[in-house]
């Protein structure tokens, strides 16, 4: 039973944000209308809340997240689950372009 509020769909997606005064990068695994998982070498504690910024082939998309579940692979946390704060027009279209590309 899938207990997700909205479909995933999977996506390699570049992204940056800042982690005090250092820019990471990171690949977004997968995204929703709610929320996405990003694979970083940086992470941020649960509830943090933060700026991420979507490298697109048209433009590039900021979204504001907060840390909803980190995401453990081996011994070691990779991942960090986000939910959106702010649901921007932007991110709702690129959400729907990956949709009809996929």
């Amino acid at each position: 039973m899938n207990q997700r509020a909205h479909n995933r769909i999977s996506t390699k997606q570049p992204a940056k944000f800042l982690r005090g005064k250092i820019l990471c990068s990171a690949t977004v695994i997968n995204v929703s209308k709610s929320g996405m998982r990003v694979n970083a070498p940086m992470l941020f504690p649960l509830s943090s809340k933060f700026e991420m910024h979507l490298a697109t082939k048209a433009k590039d998309v900021t979204v504001h997240v907060k840390v909803a579940r980190l995401i453990k692979k081996g011994d070691s946390y990779d991942g960090m689950g986000v939910e959106l704060s702010k649901k921007s027009e932007e991110y709702l279209e690129y959400i729907n372009m990956l949709s009809i590309a996929k």
